[in-house]
């Protein structure tokens, strides 16, 4: 706690000499009682909602004191309140999709190039694409972009803000099945599914242009890995 008030006290101390949010000893004394009853009426209201939120996963107070030990939890709650238009979705396409994963001889004839770990590859969802159909159908796709530099999961978080799911590796085929040229102009990154190799790294089904503008399949690791704003990422909207 004490801790607590010597981060009030310096905001406090800087507030009005830098223009700051903290009020003056003056100017608190200008508030009427409709303004203190206001402020009072906002944090009740706020942790009503909080404690209702709690109830409904049987939290408790120690659930709640997590925000009080661990700053990153706090950034992450209000990255996902406090949005900022950082990212853009462009470009709409479609494709009729089976959701079987191909073998490696079968890769080889619909990509130019094909990483030879593909022969023993074995793509799994994501957590939160487990539970995406695997029924035949067509699937609408849209490119997600990044104007700045991010991790796996910064980039998995950034679009579903979108209300966008990543493709899975099935989806990422047909649709370079279907769009042959798209993979020449840039990388296209499939983030829905990972294969695991035995050594406990992840890796994403990647296609790209390659080398003369042929069609490449390849892998890319994630762990420790940042994306750069060329990549683009399949995504389907939810």
């Amino acid at each position: 706690m004490a801790s607590l008030r010597s981060r009030h006290w310096v905001g406090m101390r800087g507030g009005p000499k830098s223009g700051g949010a903290f009020m003056s000893r003056k100017e608190k004394k200008s508030w009427g009682l409709e303004d203190l009853l206001s402020v009072v009426g906002f944090v009740f209201e706020l942790l009503r909602v909080v404690v209702n939120a709690l109830r409904k996963r049987d939290g408790t107070i120690e659930h709640l004191r997590r925000l009080l030990k661990e700053p990153d939890l706090v950034d992450q709650i209000f990255d996902l309140i406090v949005v900022k238009p950082v990212e853009v979705v462009k470009s709409a396409f479609s494709a009729l999709v089976i959701y079987i994963q191909p073998s490696h001889a079968e890769l080889q004839r619909r990509f130019d190039l094909v990483v030879s770990d593909f022969a023993h590859a074995n793509f799994k969802p994501i957590n939160r694409c487990h539970d995406v159909s695997h029924a035949t159908r067509e699937v609408g796709f849209e490119y997600f972009l990044m104007d700045h530099s991010d991790s796996y999961e910064e980039v998995l978080v950034k679009m579903n803000r979108q209300n966008l799911r990543p493709a899975l590796y099935e989806e990422g085929l047909f649709f370079a099945g279907k769009y042959p040229d798209e993979q020449r102009a840039a990388p296209i990154i499939i983030l829905g599914s990972i294969w695991t190799y035995p050594d406990g790294c992840r890796r994403l089904a990647c296609l790209g242009g390659g080398e003369n503008s042929k069609r490449s399949l390849f892998l890319l690791g994630i762990d420790g890995y940042t994306f750069g704003e060329h990549y683009r990422f399949l995504a389907v909207r939810k």
